[in-house]
């Protein structure tokens, strides 16, 4: 049992270096972007728990201004210590295409920093994660990021809502999601906007990024 426990350890460990090592890539490739910034960290300090959504085009510059963030949350917090920052750079990485993976993961994660008891069956990777959130102590702080959930399989850009959490309980914890609007998958439109606007009944933060003129892209 102890074997197994620390082979699962291992993996999780495993998962959290390779995003952290795509986050640190990621951060090389940034370009200043403050009037985005501004709004995302009056998004994070405000009292909403609803989430937050980053609308652009492939190669506006989404990825990096996830990985910067990572980096610069833990200096808009004062309280560091009861902060709790977790990054998922979907599709980049060989374990990230299928959501249920990183989910599992996302939620391993988050009971073994709040010392949770880990779900016994994981079924059910949503209901999973939406209870967890809801264990989690009010004067903790958790900010769950999700970049390029356009990058999933197809399966699960169908239909987000039966992966993604529909409600976090409260203003603690907060959400950013990444994407572009729309993709076309085997000739069929997938609105991945209106999907997020119906399952969080329109009650979400939309941030647009919108592309470098050609001189700033040229400095990149």
């Amino acid at each position: 049992m102890k074997t197994y426990e620390n082979q699962q350890n291992n993996i999780l460990y495993n998962q959290i270096l390779e995003h952290a090592i795509q986050c640190n890539l990621l951060i090389q490739r940034y370009f200043p972007r403050q009037d985005i910034f501004e709004q995302i960290k009056n998004y994070i300090m405000s009292t909403s728990n609803c989430p937050c959504i980053l609308l652009g085009e492939s190669g506006t510059g989404k990825s990096s201004i996830m990985a910067k963030v990572v980096r610069e949350i833990p200096i808009w917090y004062s309280a560091t210590n009861s902060l709790s920052v977790i990054i998922r750079f979907l599709g980049a990485t060989p374990s990230s295409s299928d959501i249920r993976r990183p989910l599992i993961s996302i939620i391993e994660q988050i009971c073994t920093i709040y010392h949770l008891d880990k779900p016994s069956n994981v079924d059910n990777v949503k209901e999973n994660l939406e209870n967890i959130l809801m264990h989690i102590p009010k004067d903790q702080y958790l900010i769950l990021l999700l970049d390029a959930i356009d990058q999933l399989q197809s399966v699960d850009l169908k239909n987000l809502s039966i992966w993604l959490p529909t409600k976090f309980p409260s203003a603690n914890i907060k959400c950013i999601i990444s994407t572009i609007s729309e993709i076309e998958i085997e000739r069929t439109t997938i609105d991945i906007r209106q999907q997020l606007r119906t399952i969080y009944k329109n009650d979400i933060i939309e941030i647009e990024i919108n592309a470098l003129d050609e001189n700033l892209a040229q400095q990149v």
